[in-house]
């Protein structure tokens, strides 16, 4: 499959960050969609929530699905992959990206999600960007998310929520910010 040649894996010019079929139905109220990059890889991903699962919502950043479960294809040898990459990640938050990810999440409603609960909006972006460099058993966590999350109840929210342009500069805008830490967990040698 072309999609999983590494050069389209890490953004190469012309590529598409979502193709047919990645929108995906979660739990109740819930529906996602992640890049080609696929289950054993960091996701860029969009999901959309409603109640009763959670408030109405939409999540835009980056994903890591860890848990083994599922019908996904090398189960065993896929979520060690996602580990390594996951652990890329944090080194990489460590490293290079605390202060830069504290910031913007600070500044554009960033909020991680880890499991099945909602957004850890009680978390302030330092507690975040803490727990997410912390994590030491991703694997029974099963999702760890960090992203920008547009709530309807907030009235800025909804209107981005309301405009489609406003949107996809929210989606656009927080990728390219994201992409480099995205790009970090790829290509981190140590």
């Amino acid at each position: 499959r072309p999609a999983d040649r590494p050069e389209q894996r890490q953004g190469a010019p012309g590529t598409k960050l979502f193709h047919a079929n990645s929108c995906h139905p979660g739990d109740v109220a819930h529906i996602y969609a992640f890049h080609h990059g696929g289950r054993w890889e960091p996701q860029f991903n969009l999901g959309w929530f409603a109640p009763p699962s959670m408030p109405s919502c939409m999540r835009i950043g980056i994903g890591f699905n860890l848990a083994a479960g599922g019908r996904d294809p090398d189960r065993d040898d896929g979520q060690e992959r996602v580990l390594r990459y996951f652990e890329r990640f944090q080194r990489s938050v460590a490293r290079s990206w605390r202060t830069e990810l504290v910031r913007w999440m600070a500044s554009n409603g960033g909020f991680i999600q880890s499991g099945a609960q909602p957004a850890s909006t009680s978390l302030q972006p330092e507690q975040a960007v803490e727990w997410i460099v912390g994590c030491r058993h991703p694997a029974e966590t099963g999702w760890i998310f960090v992203g920008r999350w547009l709530f309807m109840e907030r009235s800025d929210d909804a209107m981005i929520l309301r405009d489609r342009s406003a949107l996809a500069r929210v989606v656009d805008d927080t990728f390219r910010t994201l992409y480099p830490l995205w790009l970090a967990a790829y290509t981190d040698a140590n």
